[in-house]
């Protein structure tokens, strides 16, 4: 509860604050005062533009999935491809390439193939024959012998369970026609004629010639005259008429030019060429000669 003298404190101290606040009020202006004007207000600023949007992010590459790794192939097995011939035509006492082929390369080791032939007196073969390891072929000679006729020989190779066969041809040989004409009487490349009937006293000799022969063909020729006469002997008399050794020229020493010709065929039906020789005939004064030179 207040106390008399508190409630005079207060009264006194609130006269005081009210004059106080009547003084600030009266100044030395009597007039009145202007009212403060309201301060303009600031323009409301721009909206900030709006932001560009984010570009989308790119997307992920799906990864590529890595390959499974191959298996390993197998190992190719070599087999024995062909067999061939190089010539597939061979001339007797010649000699022909044989290439054998593998369908892959030898294995470590190499590949041994063995061979046969049909025919080992023409044509005989080594029973094994070799291809080096990696290699897929080889070569190998084989000479032949004589034939008198066109003989096919198959060589027969075996390697790995696989078996090929090739062939080639052997021929006679090149036909080659040589002869001598020898007389009793007036020794080589010369004849006599002995008799009347023309007969020769000469011996025509062809069997030095060269071939597989089956025939000599001999030809005379005297003039304007020719004798033919075939024979299946080498060795052989010809007994030409004197119709076929008249009409030569007589030479001062009482000769007269004789051509022999000889053309052989072989057994295989071949002929050779014509190998001609010109001799000396001696009429001796048979067949129309006098012995005079004409």
């Amino acid at each position: 509860m207040m106390t008399a003298a508190r409630f005079r404190l207060f009264v006194a101290l609130t006269v005081v604050v009210m004059a106080a606040a009547a003084a600030g009020c009266s100044g030395d202006d009597p007039s009145p005062t202007s009212p403060t004007p309201a301060p303009t207000p600031a323009p409301a600023p721009a909206p900030a533009p709006a932001p560009d949007p984010a570009p989308a992010p790119a997307p992920t590459p799906t990864p590529t999935p890595t390959p499974a790794p191959a298996p390993t192939p197998a190992p190719v097995v070599a087999a024995l491809d062909s067999v061939t011939f190089s010539p597939s035509t061979v001339t007797s006492q010649g000699r022909t390439v044989m290439t054998i082929t593998l369908t892959a390369a030898a294995p470590s080791g190499g590949a041994s193939v063995s061979l046969s032939s049909s025919n080992t007196d023409i044509a005989r073969v080594s029973s094994n024959v070799s291809i080096s390891a990696g290699s897929t072929s080889n070569t190998f000679n084989i000479d032949v012998s004589t034939v008198d006729r066109d003989t096919a020989v198959t060589i027969t190779a075996s390697y790995s369970s696989v078996t090929k066969t090739g062939s080639f041809t052997v021929t006679p040989p090149t036909l080659e026609p040589r002869f001598t004409v020898t007389s009793r009487t007036k020794g080589n490349d010369a004849c006599a004629i002995d008799g009347d009937d023309g007969h020769l006293d000469c011996e025509f000799n062809g069997s030095g010639s060269f071939g597989a022969i089956a025939e000599w063909i001999w030809r005379l020729e005297v003039g304007e005259n020719d004798y033919d006469k075939t024979t299946t002997s080498g060795v052989t008399n010809l007994s030409p008429s004197c119709g076929s050794l008249e009409e030569g020229k007589e030479k001062a020493d009482e000769t007269v030019d004789m051509v022999v010709k000889l053309r052989l065929v072989g057994k295989n039906g071949a002929q050779s060429s014509t190998l001609s020789r010109t001799i000396k005939l001696y009429p001796q004064k048979y067949c129309g000669y006098d012995g005079i030179a004409d």
